[in-house]
């Protein structure tokens, strides 16, 4: 069990994330990085017992750190797996899709390649007539 998490993500969202994760394990270190020489910095000396957790970043992290990293890095990627990359919400409004999810994935040196760990779904209300 890793004792620190590095949160890639934005500053609205990393305090949410920071006191989900801390309120399940209160000796869990968590910090925050906006960008990948953010990161290096919180990494130093750490990667043996740091996962990292990306989620709405453009940060691509190396496999030079990939390949150092103790823990398995996860992507939250806040789309299912049928909608990968940016603004998957859009591409899934045009479709009219009746479903939508969330999925977890392992980070990969090859963007959005990680194996999944988990994928959440939910249904969609009915789209509103506009016309």
């Amino acid at each position: 069990m890793p004792d620190h998490i590095l949160l890639l993500t934005g500053n609205r969202e990393a305090p949410f994330f920071t006191e989900f994760l801390t309120s399940r394990n209160p000796g869990l270190t968590v910090s925050h990085a906006l960008t990948l020489g953010d990161a290096e910095r919180a990494l130093d000396g750490r990667e043996q017992e740091t996962r990292i957790i990306a989620f709405l970043t453009d940060i691509i992290v190396p496999a030079r750190i990939l390949d150092r990293l103790g823990p398995a890095p996860y992507n939250i990627h806040p789309g299912p797996p049928e909608y990968p990359g940016s603004y998957p919400e859009s591409f899934a409004i045009w479709d009219e899709a009746g479903e939508y999810g969330i999925t977890a994935h392992e980070m990969a040196a090859s963007v959005d390649t990680g194996t999944i760990v988990a994928v959440s779904r939910f249904a969609l209300p009915d789209m509103p007539d506009l016309y």
